[in-house]
């Protein structure tokens, strides 16, 4: 997931629901932003993705699957723009660790969050 260090770097996650999520990214793209989107399962009708992760098992297996995936988009993503209230991680978690990390997100209930 090569980047320009120079170039804001966004990822848009975790679903593409008609194809919103595909089209932010399309757009942020055309104006230089190194966008990106990660989606837990590609959709049948807006497959779209830059990265799916395929999620499949229990919870557990997921939860350990998607930290793994936060743990290394923190190090290459400015900003997260979650949509539908659904984080990678537990948002109790996730917002904190985000903060810590710099990485800006919408907090669930403001502007933007889906």
């Amino acid at each position: 997931m090569g980047s320009d260090p120079r170039k804001l770097r966004v990822v848009h996650c975790p679903v593409n629901t008609a194809g919103v999520p595909w089209a932010n990214v399309q757009a942020l793209r055309a104006r230089g932003v190194d966008a990106r989107l990660v989606v837990f399962n590609r959709y049948a009708l807006h497959s779209e993705a830059d990265w799916s992760l395929e999620r499949r098992g229990g919870l557990v297996r997921r939860q350990a699957m998607q930290w793994s995936v936060l743990a290394r988009l923190l190090p290459t993503t400015d900003v997260f723009h979650f949509y539908f209230g659904l984080t990678l991680v537990p948002q109790s978690l996730q917002f904190p660790l985000l903060r810590a990390a710099r990485a800006t997100s919408p907090l669930p209930g403001e502007a933007g969050n889906g």
